[in-house]
């Protein structure tokens, strides 16, 4: 399909290519890596998505309330086209718990999910993505650790999940078993060297530019953290193999330190360490290179000093090939030179107002083109949006007015889109731990950010200095340069959505073959009455497109008949079906439930005397969770849908759904699968079926549900018929299918904050959620916020962005007098 993007990528290439042949740009320092890397970055279009979530904890019975910002992720500009944003929460055992699709409009969408009374206590992962990122892997989404406090869940666990949540504290309590931090193992291709493990910790080191190098001052950072990336004190001391102290070494903030080395030839160096007070370890540093690039850099008020270097010492001649200074901030390069090392050594000063704010990536490469020496440092121009009191805060009876006004870095009132959630609390209570301006100028772009970044970056003064070292110990995540270099591109396998779809595959089920352009029909059936006709494309695709329905809807496929007179079998394209692989962060803790609780109950178990609940001798698929029996005899439901409303445990019927778990996907979404005799079938005839035509009702929910794979994520509900056989054939396949999420009116249900148990806890309350605060060409923003009996203190949070660009993050607690 020939679209304007690819006609754009023909003649930005044709242009290339043109350019090269008349030598146009010869003269240019590092053209072609330059043209390289700005195709690169314009073909894959960049894009970043942050949420904004009312607070940092949450109990169950609660909502998270989150604003959805998608941004260029160049420019961090509201991305204007509009396109859908998927939102997933994660239990740490792997299982997609709830599920949003948001029509994110000029770059923002809000919602909220509501966490029920039956949530598991635990560890979570909430994630945001959209389709174009589904290209460029799960590094790219935006995700945040969360705990979710629900005590209630120790009178109704599963047993399996006692000994699972006991499993996992002891791997926590090890700091982290096999898990490593991605810092540590992600670090950049070309340069990154050096990681030790032990039982409770581990140390790596970083030397700048990437390598040590012979007869050149080398910077080395180093981190000594946990097994889950949590920094730990450390001290000790670097020893050459003469057993002389070459240089004490010491972690500062994170665990973090750095040490001087000047490496000797033929000398090889050691570093003995104690970790959190106890005895010392020694760490072998590699052999220094003889003849390699060492290279430095440095802030200095408005400039940044670069020092490149090379040993001339040993009978090494001095390097005269060309290098190339490389300087970019989010694939955008904003700086090259070209120079030699004639005399070992090369200072090159670059104004920093000439790269824009965020992590900035120079690159030394020789001819032809290979890296040699790298660094990141952060440019801050103080360009962010603030947010001020226009006026003092103004209690009237039960409210509180405020206004503020928001700016740019320059002072002029800024036009924007923004989100403000008041939490109440005691004092200490932790609001938020991540903000919009940090994540997007860090995580966003770097491996194995860790979330303490935040905080410091916070902090105000001596910030800079510190967030430089950290960058001694991340690598850039947004590209290769193998790849830029090669001209190598992803593959585009998922183009943006606007609007939802249905996509799958039509077979033979006889000749287990794809039929190709076959008609394929589907029906929107709940209240919409709505019908699509297309037909399939090679290997049996089919796709129906821009959608619009909100809510959970019931969908209709068909097609007609086989010549052999029984209908063709469609294959569904589900997304949120599989497993997340959970990875514990420093914000990650212990389960808090490790025994069942006090009112905890076994599941009634069919009784022995009772014939017309008979324990069944060969069960196909295991021990299911729950058994039905129904007695031909004593039976009065009309379908079998009665008999699950009335008989059946742990299940949920919402909108004419029957949900084990909370909504996982987009289509099919958690409804549970249902099965005749062994063979899956659509829930319209599994409901509808008459109670006297079955013998029994198994329910598998959880891991009993494994049996199944992948179809049974969401739990099955398998009924055995008193006929033999069920040929599980029909002519249409019946789903539900996740439209766009309608966000709810912000609501609490605080009465009295003194008789709230939630603000004796650490999860505070959200008295107040406005995602739709809409700042004028003045800049103000008016909002009002309810005050209840008892209310002391409250912390708001206002995040957002500038339609023509800017964003910004700001906290404010407010004193209730």
């Amino acid at each position: 399909m020939i679209t304007n993007k690819n006609i754009i990528l023909i003649v930005i290439s044709l242009m290339m290519v043109l350019q090269s042949a008349d030598g146009s740009r010869k003269d240019t320092p590092g053209a072609e890596i330059m043209d390289n890397l700005k195709f690169h970055t314009f073909f894959t279009e960049p894009q970043k998505v942050y949420l904004h979530l009312d607070k940092a904890e949450y109990k169950a019975g609660e909502a998270i309330w989150f604003k959805a910002y998608l941004l260029d992720g160049i420019r961090h500009d509201p991305f204007t086209d509009s396109t859908n944003i998927y939102i997933e929460l994660i239990h740490s055992d792997g299982n997609i718990m709830e599920m949003r699709v948001l029509l994110a409009e000029k770059g923002f969408a809000a919602g909220e999910i509501y966490l029920g009374d039956n949530m598991p206590d635990g560890n979570y992962i909430i994630r945001a993505y959209t389709d174009w990122m589904l290209n460029f892997g799960e590094e790219y989404y935006y995700a945040r650790h969360l705990y979710i406090n629900n005590p209630e869940y120790a009178n109704r666990i599963p047993r399996g999940e006692v000994r699972k949540n006991r499993r996992f504290n002891r791997k926590l309590s090890r700091m982290g078993g096999d898990h490593q931090p991605a810092s540590f193992t992600e670090g950049v291709r070309h340069f990154f060297w050096e990681l030790f493990n032990s039982e409770d910790h581990q140390v790596a080191f970083f030397p700048e530019g990437g390598h040590l190098v012979e007869g050149t001052a080398n910077r080395v950072a180093f981190k000594v953290a946990d097994l889950l990336g949590y920094g730990l004190d450390a001290e000790g001391e670097i020893i050459d193999s003469n057993g002389e102290t070459v240089a004490p070494v010491m972690t500062g903030f994170a665990g973090i330190g750095v040490f001087e080395i000047v490496p000797e030839e033929n000398t090889t160096y050691t570093a003995r360490i104690s970790v959190d007070g106890g005895g010392y370890r020694n760490y072998e540093l590699p052999e220094a290179r003889t003849g390699g690039y060492s290279l430095r850099a440095d802030k200095d008020g408005k400039q940044i000093r670069v020092i490149v270097s090379s040993a001339v010492n040993s009978g090494v001649p001095p390097d005269s090939r060309e290098l190339l200074l490389l300087g970019h901030t989010r694939g955008e390069p904003y700086f090259a030179q070209t120079f030699d090392l004639e005399e070992g050594i090369r200072e090159i000063i670059i104004d920093k107002a000439s790269f824009p704010s965020g992590i900035a990536h120079f690159t030394v490469f020789q001819e032809p083109h290979r890296p040699v020496a790298e660094r990141l440092i952060f440019i801050n121009r103080d360009d962010e949006l603030t947010f001020s009191s226009v006026v003092q805060a103004e209690r009237k009876g039960d409210r509180l007015d405020m206004q503020l006004i928001v700016r740019d870095g320059t002072g002029n009132p800024v036009e924007g889109n923004f989100s403000l959630s008041a939490v109440a609390g005691r004092p200490g209570i932790e609001t938020h731990r991540m903000d919009m301006l940090s994540y997007l100028l860090f995580d966003s772009d770097l491996k194995g950010m860790s979330e303490e970044i935040h905080e410091h970056f916070k902090s105000g003064a001596g910030s800079e200095e510190f967030i430089d070292l950290l960058l001694l110990t991340h690598g850039w995540r947004r590209f290769d340069w193998d790849d830029v270099i090669s001209g190598e591109l992803p593959d585009i396998r998922v183009t943006p959505s606007r609007g939802l779809n249905v996509r799958g595959q039509l077979f033979d089920p006889a000749k287990n073959e794809s039929l190709t352009n076959y008609p394929v029909l589907l029906e929107i059936t709940n209240g919409y009455d709505d019908l699509f006709s297309t037909r399939t494309g090679r290997d049996g695709n089919f796709a129906f497109t821009e959608l619009f329905y909100e809510g959970v809807i019931t969908a209709k496929l068909s097609s007609q008949r086989l010549p052999a007179n029984h209908p063709p079998v469609f294959k569904l394209n589900l997304r949120g079906e599989r497993r997340y692989d959970y990875e514990p962060g420093i914000y990650t803790r212990e389960m808090a439930i490790t025994s069942r609780g006090d009112d905890w109950s076994r599941q009634r178990r069919p009784s022995r005397r009772d014939p017309s609940e008979r324990e069944v001798a060969s069960q196909l698929y295991g021990t299911p969770d729950q058994t039905i029996f129904i007695d031909y005899d004593k039976t009065t439901e009309r379908d079998l849908y009665e008999v699950l409303r009335q008989r059946a445990t742990g299940l949920r019927f919402e909108g004419g759904e029957i949900i084990i778990r909370g909504r996982t996907s987009l289509v099919m979404s958690n409804e549970a699968r249902f099965m005749v005799d062994g063979i899956f079938v659509d829930r319209s005839t599994f409901l509808n079926m008459y109670p006297r035509d079955v013998e029994r009702i198994e329910i598998f929910r959880g891991t009993s549900a494994a049996i199944f794979g992948i179809r049974g994520a969401t739990g099955v509900i398998l009924a055995y018929t008193r006929r033999p056989g069920y040929d599980g054939f029909k002519d249409a396949l019946e789903f539900s299918m996740l439209g766009y999420h309608t966000p709810a009116q912000f609501y609490t249900d605080i009465v009295e904050i003194s008789d709230n148990p939630a603000l004796a806890g650490n999860t505070g309350k959200t008295i107040h959620w406005d995602p739709e605060l809409v700042s004028g060409d003045d800049g103000i923003i008016n909002f009002r916020i309810p005050l209840v009996e008892g209310m002391e203190r409250m912390v708001l949070t206002i995040e957002g962005a500038g339609f023509t660009g800017g964003v910004g993050s700001a906290e404010f607690t407010v004193e209730i007098e």
